[in-house]
């Protein structure tokens, strides 16, 4: 889809597009949770905290 945009403007417009929807599916998962109770405000928070990634072996 994106070798068909001619001009780096269009290319940026579909991405905000993209971006758009995305986030909005994601408010509205995020709604779905907070309304529901499975999560919280003070548990968003603790998850913010917590580091995940996975360590690189040293070599």
């Amino acid at each position: 889809m994106f070798s068909y945009m001619k001009t780096k403007k269009e290319l940026n417009e579909l991405k905000k597009v993209l971006a758009d929807y995305y986030r909005e599916k994601l408010d509205a998962q995020m709604d779905e949770l907070f309304e529901s109770g499975k999560l919280t405000m003070k548990e968003l928070e603790r998850r913010a905290k917590i580091h995940t990634r996975t360590p690189y072996a040293k070599k």
